[in-house]
């Protein structure tokens, strides 16, 4: 049994982790000075409009030719994507669609390419009568989005979708797989958008 114990830095901004068997004596660790860190680009997100990102974190994905970006998105319906090398915009990205958006995006391969698409779904506690779960491209297009409707005799049926999407195979296919704010949970074709029952 191993347990993770601190990133060890290298250069570029590449990591490695330290492992140790369990039960060990656990080293002193080496200390780190500001001189350690070297700021590589930042970014910020004007668009938010005060909703900003909280309870997303950022998902690694590659979304064109140049290279891994990160996805990440807030609570004004943003979702942004950014080139990890320069923090500039992915192509097509931040897109919007005005549901606050609390969860960690997922990925998975788009197809037999390297790109990736992007699953997150939208909608928080603050307001759980909106939202869903939502599909986009590479290029930040919407390729599908559902939502779970709660069972008819609820009086007040709520559809956010706070929990981050598990991606895996389901029946066979790549699908996506969340638990909704409404107690429901739902699983699609992740291509497709399709329900799976």
């Amino acid at each position: 049994e191993l347990i993770i114990e601190q990133p060890l830095l290298l250069a570029e901004g590449q990591a490695r982790l330290a492992l140790r068997p369990f039960g060990a004596a656990t080293p002193a660790p080496s200390p780190l000075s500001q001189s350690s860190f070297v700021l590589t680009w930042s970014a910020g997100f004007n668009q938010d409009q005060g909703g900003p990102i909280a309870q997303s974190s950022p998902m690694v994905a590659t979304l064109d030719s140049r290279g891994p970006a990160v996805v990440v998105g807030d609570r004004s319906g943003y979702l942004y994507a950014l080139h990890l090398s320069d923090g500039s915009p992915v192509p097509g990205w931040p897109v919007v669609d005005g549901v606050p958006i609390d969860s960690t995006p997922s990925v998975t391969p788009s197809g037999p390419g390297p790109l990736d698409d992007v699953f997150v779904g939208g909608g928080d506690a603050g307001d759980p009568g909106i939202g869903g779960y939502q599909a986009r491209g590479p290029d930040g297009r919407l390729l599908w989005s559902a939502d779970l409707p709660n069972p008819p005799e609820d009086p007040a049926p709520v559809y956010g979708v706070q929990a981050s999407i598990t991606v895996a195979t389901l029946q066979g296919r790549p699908g996506v797989f969340a638990g909704s704010l409404g107690q429901e949970a739902g699983a699609f074709d992740a291509r497709t958008g399709s329900s799976l029952t």
